[in-house]
């Protein structure tokens, strides 16, 4: 998963002054710090998710670039299982660590090098069971497309396409379905925090057990201050929640949602503190975790040792695939197996363009211009403005829905373990791509559909149910497709009938027709040739003609390619070129137009003349002479142009004389009123007053532009 642009942090006065202010209470509370010449104790779990969240801001980096951040050991920290229970971070160079109950030890670092080192040294060790860096995390390079308004109209049209998705993958079906049963089921929205002032997740967080593990924020991310939620990255999770909400919108009172914080507001974390955030959800209830986050690290035993601890508590995890577009098996936590990992469809169903794929993909759901609630800040004008919904695309949008589906199908199956939950996920979907499984759509697009009206509490019969109602679906289709094709073999019979009746009718009109048509042919042709013949005569009074009409001079032995007859119009051409005395001058001509003229050795006078197919004659009057042809100066059309904005004009600039055989070029002295392009046409932008300068060598002149208001 991208990591994003800035993962930089840089703390602020306040930030650090209220974090020396937390530290000088933690003296005071009975918790006592842990430096590198003590071994570690093991710590409560809310007293080492405190720890770890102060020593991870204490030692927080302030450079991390996305080019840095795919070193592994840019936390400089380690995460490290053993079965020594008297780890001291001495003995492996640490400058501080934490232990908590469970066995995980954190160590914190000085340097990259000493953090190398110390891995090292403790995969030598026999008691270690793992060690692996302490990685940062980041949220999926998700789009942000779209910041509503509040208006009441706005929100009705939000609220409604807000709904379209869940109609369409059916929770909205199976939760009426479900609405009022008995038991409840808690999904913790492991990410940036939540609003719980939203409207939209009003009566469906969990506030009792939230919590969060990045240092001084709450889970509830309305509390941070406006200044800190300026990147979309903060209404993340508020975005996920709502997606979840949502899907099980139905049951409400049965479906809660709890905020576990793990990412800070830019959208960054620590795997350390992920680990712990999926151990906080499972140790509170949570029978649902949803993680739209992850890190281009492929899967390592800390993370993989977390998710299996949640599935062996009968937890179901859902991740993100991702949104580079490439193998699963490259992102944590998409790359672990246990996961239910969800890529993402567009509204025509093919797989996203930024949709990871691979081994690890169960199913895939819509990720994109999906809407939902969101929680962050834009700054205008020097106000801040919260934004309330928004539409966003990425497979961080695609895993809430499977998260909430998960949920729907344990309300309706309260007995299922975990394993069931997956096979019911995987199996509630419509194939995509190849039959069965492919990496692309893993086994297709969520569908919960297939399990509404299946009977609650029997989950054994409902792998059969499923079955049985897809095989009807497709025999159904199947009936439909022979249905559909009986009636087109009948539609192209009585086509072929209908066919043959007019081609009879036709044939009846056609000879009453034709002397119809010949007369109207004729008559139009006539009218044509009217028309030719008023046509050949404008155009020869007005095209096409010479782009030089005086007496043109032309060194002994030189060339020149700038004569050429301009004005020519729909298919006419120049169909022959010839010099009145060879002697004098000789003449290369194409039908474009354009021609080579070579004076001979012999001075004199000449004339070269074009003959175009449409019969009119151009002519060039050349005198050669001995002396090198000089520039006199420069001819335009006009010296004043009046133009309005969007118009263009070309000068028609040209040598006195054209054979001088220098470049012009065009200023023009307010260019905002209208510039002028290397071939001299003039573009009007807005109303005022330019001058255009036209210069060829030594001379130059100049063209008055005004633009008039439109």
């Amino acid at each position: 998963m991208n990591s994003r642009k800035d993962r930089g942090r840089k703390l602020s006065f306040g930030r650090l002054s209220l974090l020396l202010a937390v530290s000088f209470l933690c003296a005071f509370s009975g918790r006592s710090r842990v430096y590198a010449d003590q071994n570690l104790p093991a710590l409560s779990d809310k007293a080492f998710n405190n720890a770890l969240s102060e020593m991870v801001v204490e030692y927080e980096r302030d450079d991390i670039t996305p080019k840095a951040a795919k070193n592994p050991y840019l936390a400089e920290r380690l995460i490290v299982r053993s079965t020594d229970a008297a780890i001291a971070p001495e003995d492996y160079g640490a400058v501080d660590g934490v232990r908590s109950r469970r066995g995980m030890v954190v160590l914190q670092f000085d340097s990259v090098r000493d953090t190398r080192q110390a891995e090292k040294q403790l995969q030598k060790e026999d008691s270690t069971v793992y060690v692996v860096p302490d990685r940062y995390v980041f949220l999926q390079n998700d789009i942000y497309t779209m910041e509503e308004t509040h208006t009441q109209a706005a929100r009705e049209q939000i609220l409604e396409k807000a709904a379209e998705v869940p109609r369409m993958i059916g929770t909205e079906v199976l939760g009426a379905e479900l609405s009022g049963v008995s038991g409840s089921v808690r999904i913790a929205v492991l990410d940036t925090g939540i609003s719980f002032q939203h409207e939209y997740l009003a009566g469906r967080l969990d506030q009792a057990n939230a919590f969060s593990f990045i240092d001084g924020c709450q889970a509830d991310v309305s509390q941070d201050s406006p200044y800190d939620c300026l990147s979309p990255a903060a209404g993340h999770g508020t975005h996920v929640a709502g997606i979840i909400a949502k899907c099980t919108e139905r049951t409400a009172g049965q479906v809660q949602i709890m905020p576990v914080r793990v990412l800070d507001n830019a959208g960054s974390g620590s795997l350390s503190t992920v680990i712990s955030g999926i151990w906080y959800a499972v140790d509170h209830g949570a029978q649902v975790i949803n993680m739209s986050f992850g890190g281009e690290t492929g899967e390592d035993a800390a993370m993989r040792d977390a998710v299996q601890y949640a599935v062996s508590k009968g937890v179901t995890v859902v991740a993100a695939a991702g949104n580079e577009g490439g193998s699963t098996m490259r992102y944590e936590p998409a790359s672990i197996a246990e996961c239910i990992v969800v890529g993402a469809v567009d509204r025509s169903n093919d797989r996203a363009g930024f949709s990871n794929y691979g081994q690890t993909l169960d199913l895939v759901a819509p990720g994109v211009s999906i809407v939902s609630s969101s929680y962050y800040y834009v700054q205008r004008d020097g106000k801040l403005y919260r934004v309330v919904y928004a539409s966003m695309d990425g497979t961080s949008m695609a895993a809430p829905h499977a998260a909430g589906a998960a949920a729907l199908i344990r309300l309706k199956f309260p007995g299922a373990d975990v394993h069931q939950v997956e096979q019911l996920l995987q199996q509630s979907t419509r194939d995509l791509g190849k039959p069965g499984w492919d990496s692309d759509f893993g086994y297709g697009l969520l569908d919960l559909t297939f399990l509404a009206g299946a009977k609650n509490n029997q989950v054994t019969q409902a792998f059969a149910y499923i079955s049985a109602k897809k095989a009807a679906n497709e025999k159904a289709a199947a009936v439909k497709a022979a249905a559909d094709k009986a009636a087109e073999t009948s539609a192209a019979k009585a086509a072929e009938t209908a066919a043959a009746k007019a081609a009879a009718d036709k044939a009846a009109k056609e000879k009453a027709a034709r002397e119809k048509a010949a007369a109207e042919k004729a008559a139009k042709k006539e009218a044509e040739r009217k028309k030719a013949a008023a046509y050949t005569v404008l155009y020869r009074k007005q095209k096409p003609r010479a782009n030089a009409s005086d007496m043109i001079p032309l060194q002994r032995g030189k060339s020149t390619k700038v004569l050429k007859v301009i004005g020519l119009l729909g298919q006419d051409k120049v169909v022959s070129w010839r010099s009145s005395d060879l002697s004098v001058v000789s003449v290369k001509g194409k039908a474009g137009g354009t021609c080579t003229v070579t004076a001979g050795r012999k001075t004199g006078k000449a004339v070269v003349s074009a003959v175009t197919d449409s019969g009119i004659k151009v002519s060039f009057r050349i005198r050669v002479q001995k002396k090198k042809v000089k520039l006199k100066g420069i001819k335009v059309s006009k010296k004043k142009i009046t133009i309005r904005p969007g118009q263009r004009v070309n000068l028609q600039a040209l040598p006195n004389p054209v054979t001088a055989g220098k470049a012009l070029k065009y200023t023009s002295s307010k260019k905002s009123v209208a510039s002028v392009s290397s071939d001299g046409t003039v573009t009007a932008k807005k109303p005022g007053s330019t001058v255009v300068t036209v210069k060829c060598g030594k001379k130059k002149i100049k063209v008055k532009v005004k633009v008039r208001r439109p």
